[in-house]
């Protein structure tokens, strides 16, 4: 096996800002590690944490009290350009993210706010109800949004299936809880004269553990309190618990995925895009409506959670961080005289002619004539892309100055398909494109709508699509990609 690419985990965790992007970071590592290199970045991390990382396998490194632009300075002087980055806070604004691009690492961002202008190459948010729309982004980043990209740990990607419950409450307000929204949620439930059995659980950031044991004590509840339970505890509990009461946040995700009848108290503004997908959908239900009593809601809320909890999030995002980690050692460059036989062979292979508007195969000297022409026209650009010196594909813009708009197309060779490489040579020619001619405003590429695989390139990379229409007798769409737009 040949040196794994490192992927740099950058988050934080605490009493105030509690413990939940660690948590999903070292999920999202879980998924990783068999085939990536991966290291955890974390400030002032307490004894607590960095044990709960290195538990979970990885390596901390401390990272000193700065302002975060000189932490990004910094941090890039020490990157070699190759390396995975992942953000995920709230401080890891516009200019952070552009500032440790400048060694041209791939960089990913965990996002729950849509606060501010993102250049990284990818932002992840697992949020349902969320569209690319929502953001702001340059416009060769991808999103990848909703559930299908769930951050779960490995004990709870498998649902609870008929395992009988208690009829029991869960009650887990986050790793930190610094408002004690724990008590308040036992306050609720003792004014609304449940007696039902309580597990409580909280964090190693929990800072309120005499108060709330005084309160249980006071008020004779029937409940107990776990603290900093591990994954399979805390996994077990939740199969065992047919209720639970938590945040919009990792936790919720987590009773989710098992299958079971949650309540929703929102305790951060980050939350209320989760509270309002899951309560909309069914999945959960505001904590002031505890107890649901129609059995039709019930049931439809369990369809729900088996629609968006699949349990197959990890070969999804693995599949994304491959491609990423592919995209690191591709390089593109201008076509020369020496490509003509080689863009021929793609050109006449059977694939590429079924997709083309044209699908007669091409004559040698049909090619010839073309392939001479556009090599010297100021009004075309050609790029090869490799893989480790070995051409995979070709990007080629024709440029309409008039409109400052680029027509595209690409192809990738056969041997190489299935592999991401349709978006990785897209994207790298748009950048190129980009460098070369800023004057161009607008992409537009055609598409047959019988091409699946390109419509899914285009559309990942944010073009705009067309109703379908019919150019030169064929059912096709067009998608267009504005350029050099910000906020």
């Amino acid at each position: 096996m040949g040196k794994q690419t490192k992927i740099l985990f950058r988050c934080d965790g605490g009493p105030q800002i509690g413990l939940g992007h660690v948590i999903r970071n070292c999920a999202l590592a879980q998924m990783l590690r068999g085939e990536f290199d991966c290291r955890f970045y974390i400030r002032n991390p307490s004894k607590a944490l960095w044990k709960y990382v290195e538990d979970a396998g990885f390596p901390v490194m401390e990272l000193p009290e700065t302002d975060f632009e000189t932490e990004a300075k910094d941090w890039a002087e020490q990157l070699d350009g190759n390396e995975i980055l992942v953000l995920d806070g709230y401080s890891f604004n516009t200019r952070y993210q552009q500032l440790l691009k400048t060694k041209g690492n791939k960089l990913v961002c965990i996002d729950d706010i849509h606060a501010y202008h993102f250049v990284a190459d990818v932002v992840i948010n697992h949020a349902g109800g969320l569209t690319v729309q929502d953001y702001s982004l340059e416009p060769l980043t991808r999103a990848y949004l909703g559930t299908a990209y769930a951050l779960l740990r490995p004990s709870f990607l498998q649902p609870n299936g008929n395992t009988a419950r208690e009829d029991a409450i869960l009650v887990s307000m986050g790793g930190a809880d610094p408002k004690n929204d724990t008590m308040a949620v036992l306050e609720l439930l003792r004014r609304k004269g449940i007696a039902k059995k309580c597990f409580v659980v909280t964090g190693s950031a929990y800072l309120h553990r005499d108060a709330l044991e005084t309160y249980i004590r006071k008020h004779r509840l029937d409940a107990e309190v776990l603290q900093n339970l591990d994954e399979a505890a805390m996994a077990a509990l939740m199969r065992k618990c047919r209720y639970a009461v938590c945040p919009p946040s990792t936790v919720s995700y987590e009773y989710l995925s098992l299958r079971g009848e949650l309540y929703l108290r929102q305790i951060a503004d980050n939350q209320k895009d989760i509270y309002r997908f899951f309560t909309g959908e069914k999945l959960a239900f505001p904590l002031e409506d505890i107890f649901v009593e129609d059995a039709e809601t019930l049931t439809q809320s369990a369809l729900q959670q088996e629609r968006f909890f699949d349990g197959k999030s990890p070969r999804r995002l693995l599949k994304l961080f491959r491609q990423l980690d592919t995209e690191q050692r591709l390089t593109l460059r201008r076509v020369t005289a020496a490509d003509s036989d080689t863009i021929f062979e793609w050109a006449n292979e059977p694939a590429v002619r079924q997709h083309s508007l044209n699908q007669n195969a091409i004559q040698p000297e049909e090619h010839a004539a073309w392939f001479n022409n556009k090599i010297i026209a100021p009004d075309a650009r050609m790029y090869i892309l490799e893989l480790e010196g070995k051409p995979v594909g070709q990007i080629r813009f024709d440029i309409d100055i008039l409109r400052s708009q680029a027509a595209i197309g690409y192809s990738v060779d056969a041997a190489f398909r299935g592999r991401g490489l349709g978006t990785a040579v897209t994207r790298l020619g748009i950048a190129a494109l980009q460098a070369a001619r800023p004057d161009i405003r607008e992409i537009k590429a055609v598409v047959k709508n019988t091409n699946l695989p390109s419509m899914q390139v285009f559309e990942q990379l944010n073009f705009l699509k067309s109703d379908e229409e019919t150019i030169q007798g064929q059912p096709c769409h067009v998608y267009l990609l504005k350029l050099n737009a910000r906020p």
